[in-house]
């Protein structure tokens, strides 16, 4: 197997990889068990939105149910254990004279090392060789929680026109006390104080009717919640905040919500991480009908989480949900046909869903479409075309997109070799994570 670091190995060689813990996360102070999305600090317990990225309305609606097919939403962090500090105590005066001499010898021989070491390296690696272009595929864990909820509203109060649709309940109320409106016109308060309509928008204020009408048992009202805690909208973020609303919204009759709560079980967001239950609410909602859900129930297969290794039944589900229009499933379905994963290969219809994906926005869509035309094994190679598509990905945040555009730079392919260029975006691809960017820098650019 060579070296391309395609992210597009199955699930069942390289899941234990996946370990869904946000970089810089640290002590949670009581919220160990959360995950964080990208940009959040998790030095308060609070949860502040401390990041302009986070909870920003992402190009591809209802991103929650799969993260996992976006690279700015999954990264694998191995979780840093402190160790000890044995450098001397008060009963090891000899250690502590000895330290400075063990360190320094210590020192000499890493010198020694990192010198020889180099010049194996170089010797033997030709240059662009050590690092290739990369891929992103339904086993790829890279994206970020890690997690990102989701950033578009429930259903049940995007509608601008249903919240000004004349009925008293959504009328801005003035006359009852706020003791004797039902839970409907709570509801329907904190609609227009959301959206801005007749008043300025107010997301503090929309949160507070949403609440009241929430405890008064409207089940919208309990969505809008569980939306809001994890967007840090109106609140400050709290995902077991946001859990326990969707899940109260669910048991409601909310059937919309489902994948969300499904969502939350499979990567232990606000809750224990439960797979069992993950899939059993994803199979709940999709044959319900919920396109995101049969994303979800596919990455379960092809994942090996909670149930077998099954590439047919991800084939089928990615199938179904693509057809059912999500974007995230056409990016996947795409690499299941581009592979030959639980159907034949087809490199038709992988460019055909790969193109349909990128028309509708999906980053990944582009990156993959790129390195098509970039490696030219599968297609005929075009580098313009691949630089192109390339740009437009990183341009959307996409860190693997960026990581490429270095690589591209860097060994001249298509264009003229640009090394400050190449240094600019594998720096911009390591600001978000991207360990083979990392890896590039230290390296090659002596970071």
């Amino acid at each position: 197997m060579d070296n391309t670091q395609r992210e597009n190995q199955p699930a069942a060689e390289s899941r234990d990889q996946y370990t869904h813990t946000p970089d810089g996360q640290g002590s949670l102070e009581g919220y160990e068990d959360l995950v964080l999305p990208p940009g959040v600090s998790g030095s308060n317990p609070g949860f502040d939105q401390s990041d302009a990225n986070v909870g920003r309305r992402r190009q591809n609606s209802r991103i929650i149910r799969n993260m996992q097919t976006d690279p700015l939403l999954q990264r694998d962090f191995s979780e840093q254990k402190k160790i000890p500090d044995h450098r001397g105590t008060d009963n090891t005066g000899k250690r502590k004279k000895l330290l400075p001499i063990a360190v320094g010898g210590v020192i000499v021989l890493l010198a020694l090392a990192v010198f020889l070491g180099a010049g194996i390296l170089r010797g033997r690696i030709p240059k662009g060789m050590d690092r290739q272009a990369q891929q992103v595929s339904p086993a790829q864990s890279t994206d970020d929680p890690v997690t990102d909820l989701p950033v578009d509203p429930p259903e049940a109060v995007t509608d601008a026109e249903e919240a000004t649709a004349g009925s008293s309940d959504h009328q801005l109320d003035d006359d009852s006390s706020e003791e004797e409106m039902t839970a409907d016109k709570m509801l329907g308060q904190g609609r227009l104080y959301y959206f801005g309509i007749m008043v300025e928008q107010d997301y503090e204020e929309a949160f507070r009717w949403f609440k009241k009408a929430a405890e008064a048992g409207n089940r919208d009202a309990k969505s809008m919640l569980g939306y809001m805690y994890s967007a840090g909208e109106g609140v400050r973020q709290n995902f077991r905040e946001s859990f326990k609303w969707y899940k109260e919204a669910m048991e409601d009759g909310v059937s919309s919500v489902i994948p969300n709560v499904a969502y939350m079980y499979e990567y232990g967001i606000g809750v224990e991480k439960d797979y069992k239950e993950a899939f059993r609410l994803y199979s709940e909602a999709a044959e319900l009908g919920d396109a995101s859900a049969k994303c979800g129930l596919a990455n379960m297969y092809f994942r090996e989480e909670g149930v077998r290794l099954d590439y047919d039944e991800a084939f089928k589900w990615y199938k179904e949900s693509a057809e059912g229009g999500y974007t995230d499933a056409k990016v996947l379905l795409g690499y299941m046909y581009e592979n030959g994963y639980g159907t034949e290969e087809n490199i038709e219809k992988a460019l055909e869903m790969y193109e349909e994906a990128a028309a509708e926005g999906s980053s990944i869509a582009k990156n993959n479409l790129a390195y098509l035309y970039m490696e030219g094994s599968k297609v005929e190679q075009d580098s313009e075309k691949a630089l192109k598509l390339f740009k437009e990905a990183a341009d959307a945040g996409n860190d693997t997109a960026m990581f490429n555009l270095g690589y591209m730079y860097e060994n001249g392919i298509g264009i003229e070799s640009d090394l400050k260029k190449a240094e600019e975006w594998y720096r911009k691809s390591s600001d978000l994570g991207n360990k083979e960017a990392t890896m590039a820098l230290k390296t090659r650019f002596k970071e």
